[in-house]
């Protein structure tokens, strides 16, 4: 038997004296290159996995002194009509938010707004007996906002006497940790004012007037609940979000500001928020500021601005001592905004990580000149005309509305999706309307066994989905017309969806990192537009006309 050869037999070794003109060099090379970087850049501190998954009742803004006596919600105690002057004055008015996203289909079970009556819910800010408002200390040499520094020692004490004290004798404190040292604080000094008041947002039930319990998307919550992250039960909404302060004499001036004081009346931003140098750019020297970790971001149309027939605006963010700049980038602060203030006007949109509030001064007195749920119940019932171009049936469009005004109790249950069949002993699926959103054209929607691909009269590549009439506090005219389609199958009017695709959400990088909050992030980074009624993303050109069969 042949015996093979080893491999590199008969070559010199690299000791050897007779390879010395013929060492390889990648020996030497290869030991003196340093330790390999990694692919990826490491992710910064606030990229971490359990960056939203805290339990909200618990925390720095909820400490009892007393763990004996449980805490006050303040968002409870705020429904008190006694705290405010009479409300079928609308003087006493200053405007409310209403959250856009909801309806009552939307997401599962658990969805925290599912057994909740109103289609968007809103939140009303009425002039309060006792003005509760804040205003800041000004130096009189410098008319500047006056600061103090501290240390961490130094805080703990004015918190411990804050708490101690009544709560009406309590000071308030704003504090922001310096950029050069975690131990060191700037604070700003607050003191009562006579001519405000205050009202707080956020997750926080405690400390806030208004909760804000969560947000959905794309039908569904933001988060996926699954046995690996059961501990995820909220959303990113921020502790506490944002405060508005409104004027009692100048019904005009209602500021924003992101974050919000707790239960000893301060205001904290810690080392980790983002922070800057209130020097820069020509501001107050030796002060700091800062926002929120998932920022607080306000779109302001332009005055008097209009493209193509819909408001023009432009996204900013607003820091905790309410000045207003450009989107940050990453975890950059955007330059300051030149020009444009804190004002909250008709028709801002206020964004806190997936919550979207838009702000109006129009009173709830006067939703009667804007289509309401019962107007729109006495509209469809009489349409009788509306036919399907295949059976030549007429439409039951009374069945498209999802509001439960006037309706029997088979329209309070959730809408049969044609990928969701029903099982033979389950509920009969609601006779209704159905539209593919690719073309518009509106059918009979078929049993749910029957699965279309594309539009039986013109052909276009899509799905049918349920034709959805519905109408929310200042959204509609009176006699508006529903003429066009989202992808969602919302119709709205012209109008109205114009003014939906003006308005993109801006992106949130921080939510792209490794949280649950991921999928949320992915979907603004896309930069698309939200139905308001049901907060299914779209893009400008998805929106479009509809096509009823006339008999």
């Amino acid at each position: 038997m042949q015996t093979l050869p080893k491999p590199g037999k008969g070559l010199p070794s690299p000791g050897s004296p007779n390879n010395e003109a013929n060492t390889s060099p990648l020996l030497p090379r290869r030991i003196s290159l340093p330790a390999r970087r990694p692919t990826f850049a490491p992710q910064i501190q606030h990229y971490k996995p359990y960056l939203f998954s805290q339990n909200p009742n618990q925390g720095p803004s909820i400490e009892s002194a007393n763990p004996a006596v449980p805490s006050a919600k303040r968002c409870e105690l705020a429904l008190d009509d006694s705290l405010y002057l009479p409300k079928d004055n609308d003087d006493n008015f200053y405007g409310r938010f209403i959250t856009l996203g909801y309806h009552l289909t939307s997401g599962p079970t658990n969805n925290p707004l599912r057994s909740r009556s109103e289609r968007n819910k809103t939140f009303e800010l009425w002039k309060r007996v006792k003005p509760n408002g804040w205003k800041f200390i000004v130096d009189q040499d410098s008319g500047l906002r006056a600061t103090t520094v501290l240390h961490a020692s130094a805080r703990e004490r004015l918190r411990t006497m804050s708490l101690n004290a009544p709560e009406r004798e309590r000071s308030s404190s704003i504090r922001v940790t310096t950029l050069d040292r975690p131990d060191k604080l700037v604070q700003y000094t607050l003191v009562p004012s006579l001519d405000h008041d205050l009202f707080q947002f956020g997750r926080d039930e405690y400390n806030n007037d208004f909760h804000i319990p969560g947000h959905v998307m794309e039908g569904h919550a933001w988060y996926f609940q699954t046995p690996f992250d059961a501990h995820i039960n909220r959303d990113p909404v921020s502790r506490l979000a944002f405060r508005v302060q409104c004027s009692r004499t100048n019904p005009k001036e209602i500021t924003i500001a992101a974050a919000g004081f707790d239960h000893a009346n301060e205001l904290f931003l810690g080392p980790y928020a983002l922070r800057w140098g209130t020097g820069e750019e020509g501001g107050q020297p030796g002060g700091i500021d800062g926002g929120i970790t998932v920022g607080l971001y306000l779109w302001k149309p332009r005055a008097g601005v209009v493209a193509d027939d819909s408001p023009a605006g432009d996204w900013y963010e607003i820091s905790a001592l309410g000045e207003v700049y450009h989107l940050r980038n990453g975890n950059k602060r955007g330059a300051k905004a030149v020009g444009v203030d804190n004002l909250l006007t008709d028709g801002c949109i206020v964004v806190n990580a997936n919550s979207v509030l838009l702000f109006t001064t129009i009173p709830p007195s006067k939703d009667s000149d804007y289509l309401t749920p019962e107007v729109l119940s006495t509209r469809l019932e009489a349409i009788t005309d509306t036919l399907c171009p295949i059976t030549y049936d007429p439409l039951p469009m009374r069945n498209a509305m999802m509001s439960t005004a006037g309706a029997p109790l088979p329209f309070r249950t959730d809408i049969p999706l044609p990928s969701s069949p029903t099982k033979e002993d389950g509920p009969t699926p609601v006779d209704r309307a159905g539209v593919f959103p690719a073309c518009g054209h509106v059918f009979h929607l078929p049993p749910p066994h029957i699965r279309l691909t594309s539009c039986p009269k013109c052909r276009v590549i899509g799905k049918m989905v349920p034709l959805v009439l519905q109408t929310a506090p200042t959204f509609l005219a009176k006699d508006a017309e529903f003429t066009h389609v989202l992808p969602c199958g919302h119709a709205v009017s012209e109008a109205l969806g114009k003014r939906m695709a003006a308005v993109a959400l801006p992106t949130n990088e921080l939510l792209l990192g490794e949280t649950e909050a991921r999928i949320w992030g992915i979907s603004l980074s896309r930069r698309k537009r939200r139905c308001w009624f049901c907060g299914t993303g779209f893009y400008a050109t998805d929106v479009k006309k509809l096509y009823f069969e006339q008999g």
